[in-house]
C-alpha cells in the first residue's frame, strides 16, 4: 500500500505474484526461470488455485493468500497469448478495433 509523506510517494514492497506469468508472451526464458525459482524458494507462494495474490518479503515472509479474478484472467489471457495467441488474433481482428488502428494510423512493421 502507498505511503505519502510530503507529496513522495513510497511503496511497502509488496509484489503482485500474477506479474511475473503476465510477462510470458514478451520474456518467455526469464519467465520460466523465475517461476522456478520462486517455487523452490518460496513454496507457500502456491496454493490450490496457483499463485496467491501478493508477497512482501521486506519484515519477513508476508503472502496475501488471497485468489484474486482479475489477477487470474490476466495469468490466463497472457498464458493463452503465448501458447496460442488466442485473444491477440481474436482482438486484433475484430472489425471495430481493426477500424481503430486504421483511424488511429497505425501500420504494420
Amino acid at each position: 500500500m502507498p505511503h505519502n509523506t510530503v507529496g513522495v510517494e513510497r511503496l511497502d514492497g509488496t509484489v503482485a505474484i500474477y506479474g511475473i506469468l503476465a510477462s510470458l508472451p514478451f520474456a518467455p526464458k526469464i519467465v520460466k526461470e523465475t517461476v522456478e525459482k520462486v517455487l523452490l524458494a518460496y513454496p507457500g507462494l502456491q496454493g490450490p488455485y496457483g499463485f496467491y495474490d501478493s508477497v512482501n518479503l521486506e519484515n519477513g515472509l508476508w503472502i496475501g493468500t488471497d485468489y484474486l479474478s482479475i489477477d487470474k484472467g490476466i495469468t490466463l489471457l497472457m498464458i493463452d497469448n503465448f501458447y496460442r495467441r488466442t485473444t491477440w488474433d481474436n482482438y486484433t481482428n475484430h472489425e471495430l478495433i481493426q477500424k481503430a488502428i486504421k483511424k488511429l494510423g497505425y501500420r504494420k512493421r
